[in-house]
């Protein structure tokens, strides 16, 4: 009886999983987000709420995008509604790269309101946004309908991590981008895990630009990422690299991973490239050897 309940309960798994199988074509334009069985299209999160702002990114010209008051975001929503937009120069280094890998997917990982996510769209280029928050899920697919993107952009509500399970979040105070994923919290907003690897299960991708943003949690991603960065050629990484107080050699691992796939930082002005306890800056390029 053990075992018949045990095979009935795993065809039903695998049924419920053959069900839910998602396509490229079938999540552009979507919101979709995987537990620790299988992914599926969200549409319960695709809801544009009364309190979403809308501003206008200065580049590309008058780009609508929805953001959060100023109150509630004083970093990067202030930012988008005072001057039209947020990390400029991160911005333009992205889009430089994608005009050099048109063909490439960008992933925004950590995407936050979108400002990476809706130029990169808006210029014409394959998108993919990843956010643990569900404020910035259902904002990006607003700004993602209101700007026409419906062809070009695909947005994961889960936080990138190296295995799958539920995570609660912890955000600062007045900075929605501010948010660390901690142990399940009774009362604190939760949210599944998932790997870059997981990405293999519904896309081919065979080339990619990478920014990544995602307050110390890069490491896990990383490690959670070997099968697509073996099967995708991945041309650029853009990443805020901060030494981590919960992850033991923190830069060591990222270098090591970076370079064990073929990536180098791109312009440190130091005599060695590698000393990154001298890099003077957080926000860190690797790039294709």
């Amino acid at each position: 009886m053990k075992i018949r309940k045990y095979l009935e309960l795993t065809n039903k798994r695998k049924c419920l999983t053959e069900k839910s199988k998602l396509t490229d074509a079938s999540t552009i334009g979507k919101v979709i987000t995987r537990n620790i069985t299988h992914w599926r299209i969200a549409d319960d999160i695709c809801q544009h709420g009364e309190d979403f702002v809308l501003a206008h990114l200065k580049y590309p010209p008058n780009t609508p995008i929805y953001v959060y008051t100023k109150e509630v975001d004083q970093y990067v929503s202030k930012s988008v509604i005072n001057r039209g937009g947020q990390e400029t120069t991160n911005v333009a280094i992205i889009v430089d790269y994608m005009k050099r890998f048109p063909n490439a997917v960008f992933l925004d990982i950590g995407a936050n309101v979108g400002v990476f996510a809706i130029t990169l769209a808006t210029l014409g280029f394959r998108v993919i946004a990843f956010d643990c928050q569900i404020g910035n899920a259902a904002r990006i697919c607003s700004s993602m309908k209101a700007g026409g993107l419906t062809d070009k952009l695909t947005i994961v509500h889960n936080a990138v991590s190296n295995v799958h399970q539920k995570v609660s979040l912890r955000t600062g105070k007045q900075n929605i981008g501010m948010t660390w994923l901690v142990k399940t919290q009774l009362g604190k907003p939760t949210v599944d895990t998932v790997s870059l690897d997981d990405l293999l299960e519904i896309y081919d991708f065979k080339q990619a630009v990478i920014k990544m943003d995602i307050e110390l949690s890069e490491v896990k991603a990383l490690t959670g990422a070997f099968n697509f960065f073996q099967q995708v050629r991945v041309e650029a990484i853009l990443m805020e690299f901060l030494e981590s107080p919960i992850e033991s050699k923190f830069g060591e691992k990222v270098l090591d991973f970076m370079k064990s796939h073929h990536l180098k930082p791109n312009d440190t002005n130091k005599l060695n490239e590698w000393e990154f306890n001298k890099w003077d800056t957080h926000d860190i390029l690797f790039v294709r050897q």
